[in-house]
C-alpha cells in the first residue's frame, strides 16, 4: 500500500506477527547469528558470526 492517507502522512506497507512469548525469548533467537537462516525467508546458510 502506498500513497497518503487522510491526514496527508505517508502511507506504508505494514506486516504484523504476535509472538505468545516473552520479549526475553524473542531476544535470545536474534542474538544467535548460526540460527538466521532458520528464521529469515531466502536465508539458506550463515558464513561466520562476529563473536560480539
Amino acid at each position: 500500500m502506498t500513497g497518503t492517507t487522510n491526514d496527508g502522512e505517508d502511507a506504508m506497507a505494514k506486516n504484523v506477527r504476535e509472538l505468545r512469548c516473552a520479549p526475553s525469548a524473542v531476544f535470545r533467537v536474534l542474538e544467535n547469528g548460526w540460527i538466521f537462516p532458520s528464521w529469515v525467508v531466502g536465508a539458506t546458510r550463515m558464513r561466520d558470526v562476529d563473536a560480539d
